[in-house]
């Protein structure tokens, strides 16, 4: 079994929050209105088996009303290093979700190789099994 554990912190910054407030007579009611715009920062530290795994990092915007969610933004490594660029919208009436996975070109050379720069090192996991 495995076991995981983590901290995740997340920063807002440049947040907006606009509401429309109903009208008063009932004939042209609407129900309120709620609208966020946010740039996020997110540091995401997982354990697993008392193992730490690498950091990872995203930020990016996100835009809330009172039927989607909407976030765009990029994920990357210790060294500040876009490993994955994304857009998703959620739409809360239809729990419906579409994410969009962008290209995202990475360069090597004799000093970033793929092993020694883009991919962080990963604890090892043993498995023991049973000898008869």
């Amino acid at each position: 079994m495995q076991h995981y554990t983590g901290n995740l912190a997340l920063t807002l910054s440049s947040t907006q929050i606009e509401a429309v407030l109903p009208t008063a007579l009932p004939t042209q009611a609407k129900p309120l209105s709620l609208v966020l715009n946010s740039h996020y920062q997110i540091k995401l530290a997982i354990s697993q088996n008392k193992q730490r795994l690498p950091t990872l990092h995203s930020e990016g915007t996100t835009h809330v009303t009172q039927h989607t969610v909407q976030l765009g933004g990029n994920l990357y490594n210790k060294k500040h290093i876009d490993l994955l660029r994304f857009d998703g919208r959620y739409n809360w009436q239809q729990g419906k979700a579409d994410i969009t996975l962008h290209r995202n070109a990475i360069h090597f050379s004799a000093k970033q190789t793929l092993k020694k720069f883009y991919l962080p090192i990963y604890p090892s996991i043993m498995i023991c099994m049973p000898v008869r």
